[in-house]
């Protein structure tokens, strides 16, 4: 419910197409959590688990819309997960500035340390159907 409330109260175009699978594989996950506690409290923990990451997507949502909307001074990158995507999202009411998602692909290196990332800049971020060109790289 806080996912989905999010969601229609913050719109955010295109950054969706990386924002809602994030969240719903990230709480699919701690949802099978639930499914093997064996006490009440692993159930708690768990249960605090999910709904701190529900919170939490739902704050991100909040500061990349205020990012979006609302001029003021240029946004940082947003940190999503445990380093698994940061995004920057620029004011798009004044000066239609490009949104930015840079996200790590979970693909295996056989260079230890190495990651493979994704970077793609979306010129029209409050348009959901807008295409996107991603770069990857090491």
């Amino acid at each position: 419910m806080v996912r989905e409330s999010a969601e229609d109260a913050y719109r955010l175009g295109a950054l969706d197409r990386f924002l809602k699978p994030w969240i719903r594989d990230r709480l699919h996950s701690l949802g099978g959590l639930l499914d093997s506690c064996d006490t009440r409290r692993q159930l708690a923990e768990d249960t605090r688990a999910f709904a701190e990451a529900a919170a939490k997507y739902s704050e991100l949502r909040d500061e990349l819309f205020s990012d979006v909307h609302h001029t003021r001074p240029e946004p940082f990158w947003r940190i999503v997960g445990q380093k698994k995507m940061a995004i920057r999202a620029q004011s798009g009411v004044l000066l239609r500035q490009p949104a930015f998602v840079l996200r790590r692909l979970d693909a295996g290196s056989d260079i230890p340390g190495a990651a493979t990332w994704d970077f793609t800049v979306i010129a029209n971020s409050s348009d959901s159907r807008a295409e996107a060109g991603p770069k990857r790289g090491r």
